[in-house]
């Protein structure tokens, strides 16, 4: 069984792809682990991936079927704590978007109200039967290169687990992130996009990749957790989608 997302669609990215890396191998066991940086960072980001992922087909990652969502409104906030259908909402004022920036591949992420930072990512695909490829182990954060790079007019997403084989993940707190919070991004071209916080959604995993991966008109950014463990009763944990919008850009 593979770990990821499992979801029809096309396979490799879209879009132009000035300042992508190129793509990391992967380990010939049944979980896909895709990596990139350079040097010896990447070597030692594919030696752990390699750890990790053995002991994956041990714990049985599950995989989801989801459809690409509908465009979303997310023009009326609901409310602190509001309960929907598709689960808890924490919802704020929806910013004025920043300019659109032209494609770039996200190097790293900081979300300072959660103490979380990381100085390179993983660039994610799709497998030959089209599932979305997740994170190699507990402490990366993938970037989904098929919604476009963080900064450009549409929704980016990123993606990390809670926890994984027994471990801590690099989205551990994302719950606890609140509309208004900053995140940025830095990208391969020097550039940095700011991300402001206007949503958080906990919903169940098999509705949270649509939520994630919706249309949007605007530069939008999506985080999205994803859990390798299970509940005492077997059940796998809620997932939470962060919803950003580009409000700032430097250098």
């Amino acid at each position: 069984m593979r770990a990821g997302w499992e979801t029809p669609g096309r396979g490799g990215g879209h879009g132009p792809n000035a300042g992508r890396g190129p793509r990391g191998r992967r380990i010939p066991v049944d979980v896909t682990v895709n990596t990139r940086g350079d040097g010896a960072g990447r070597l030692g980001a594919v030696a752990a991936a390699v750890v990790v992922t053995l002991a994956a087909v041990l714990t049985t990652v599950t995989l989801v079927r989801a459809q690409p969502g509908d465009a979303l409104d997310h023009t009326t906030p609901l409310g602190p704590g509001a309960l929907t259908d598709a689960g808890r909402v924490l919802t704020g004022p929806v910013p004025d978007a920043h300019d659109p920036l032209p494609a770039s591949a996200p190097e790293s992420l900081h979300v300072p109200a959660i103490g979380l930072r990381t100085e390179s990512l993983a660039e994610l695909g799709r497998t030959p039967t089209g599932v979305v490829e997740v994170p190699g182990n507990a402490a990366t954060v993938g970037w989904l290169a098929e919604t476009g790079s963080p900064g450009e007019r549409g929704a980016a997403v990123l993606t990390g687990y809670v926890d994984f084989a027994y471990e801590r993940g690099a989205f551990f707190p994302l719950d606890d992130v609140r509309p208004g919070a900053e995140v940025t991004v830095g990208r391969a071209d020097g550039s940095t996009a700011v991300f402001t916080v206007y949503r958080v959604q906990t919903l169940p995993r098999g509705a949270a990749l649509a939520q994630a991966t919706a249309h949007s008109e605007h530069p939008d950014l999506r985080l999205l957790s994803v859990s390798g463990e299970f509940d005492s009763a077997g059940a796998e944990p809620n997932a939470v989608v962060v919803f950003a919008r580009l409000t700032g850009a430097g250098r």
